[in-house]
């Protein structure tokens, strides 16, 4: 009995550094797992923020697209009336039905063919055409920064903000589509087309020849 008091008493100390470094163990296991959880928690909920700024770019989109149709349209219809340009002039059973004047259809033609020489321009078309693009580029640039800075987050691309580069966009898109959420992937492809589209349209505007190889409206203007 003596003995295995001392036996005891010469392994305790050993015992306790073994407890010690058991609990050690556990407590960063506890912290590991701890941690996991938050992190897979942040990973979850930063996804669930991509998704809805990805289905918010998609509504802007609309809106954009609905505003700056409307204000061309308020816009060209002043400038018109502003240069003596009579809509309805034309019927528009205008086969079975003849314009009531006939003077009046050819004073809108010679309209139309000022407006389209911008040669001479002396009904000043290209001004008007320049403040047009002023209130609409803006808000198109706006929403562009804005669905970059989205992709750049959903792509894990680099976050250079004075740079996009649209084909490595589509490129790591192809690369995680088999790991995105079939929905997710459906609004992301969408969003880069929509982006597309837009960076398109402005190469259109500073290169004239491009558009036909775009199949695209040139401008919203």
């Amino acid at each position: 009995r003596l003995c295995g008091q001392h036996c005891v008493e010469a392994y305790l100390p050993m015992w306790s550094k073994s407890l010690h470094i058991t609990r050690e163990l556990g407590e960063e296991r506890l912290f590991e797992q701890e941690l996991q959880k938050e992190l897979q928690l942040y990973e979850s909920s930063r996804k669930s923020v991509l998704l809805r700024q990805i289905e918010r770019h998609g509504s802007q989109k609309q809106e954009i697209t609905a505003w700056w149709l409307e204000l061309i349209e308020t816009e060209v219809a002043a400038f018109l009336r502003d240069n003596h340009y009579q809509a309805g002039a034309v019927p528009e059973e205008y086969i079975d039905q003849p314009p009531a004047s006939l003077p009046t259809v050819r004073r809108n033609l010679k309209i139309v063919r000022q407006i389209l020489n911008t040669e001479t321009d002396v009904l000043q078309a290209q001004p008007f055409v320049g403040q047009l693009r002023a209130k609409i580029y803006p808000r198109i640039d706006e929403y562009v920064v804005d669905v970059q800075t989205t992709l750049k987050q959903q792509l894990e691309l680099p976050k250079n903000p004075q740079q996009f580069d649209l084909d490595q966009a589509r490129a790591s898109f192809k690369e995680q589509l088999g790991s995105l959420d079939p929905r997710v992937a459906v609004l992301i492809e969408g969003t880069i087309k929509d982006l597309d589209y837009l960076c398109k349209i402005k190469e259109a505007e500073r290169d004239p020849s491009l558009r036909l190889d775009f199949h695209i409206v040139p401008s919203p203007v």
